[in-house]
């Protein structure tokens, strides 16, 4: 039918900020832009997916607050954020996980000297607080000793070491 479901773009050297226009293709279930250098922020029409399982912005330059209507996407169940420069509380309408959403997986910086979110009541699975947090995870996702700021297509975080 011509439908995408999935766009993998981890590692591909993107810069600029994150399109809104990407919220067209609202079938997608997997969205992975980390690993770039996107900057700005996390557009509120981000809520407006309709079938996004997984989303990866991890490992860019994104600023400002996560915006609350990401909870308005019933179907996410992964959302990583971690190695960005956002701030500010979680709203509670992405934490909600089983109550408004699927989310059981929630990766963010939760604070360091210059940024950092509230990930509050406990609403984020993994908490980094600056990059040497992530050297735990070397080598997870590839077999090879370089982290990488998301987990590879399909694969589930590893325990948390602490």
């Amino acid at each position: 039918e011509g439908i995408v479901t999935g766009m993998d773009l981890m590692s591909t050297g993107l810069v600029g900020t994150l399109p809104v226009e990407i919220t067209h293709l609202r079938n997608i279930e997997v969205l992975d832009l980390s690993d770039n250098e996107l900057y700005g922020t996390i557009p509120t029409a981000f809520g407006l997916f309709e079938d996004l399982e997984i989303l990866r912005l991890g490992g860019n330059l994104i600023k400002g607050h996560i915006p609350s209507e990401l909870g308005n996407v019933l179907t996410l169940e992964e959302l990583y954020l971690h190695f960005n420069e956002l701030d500010g509380p979680v709203p509670p309408e992405v934490c909600a996980g089983g109550a408004q959403n699927n989310l059981y997986i929630f990766w963010a910086d939760c604070g360091n000297d210059f940024y950092g979110v509230d990930c509050g009541g406990g609403c984020c699975t993994e908490c980094f607080h600056d990059d040497s947090d992530f050297t735990l995870y070397a080598g997870w996702t590839d077999d090879t000793d370089a982290p990488t700021a998301s987990p590879a297509q399909g694969g589930r975080p590893p325990p948390s070491a602490g």
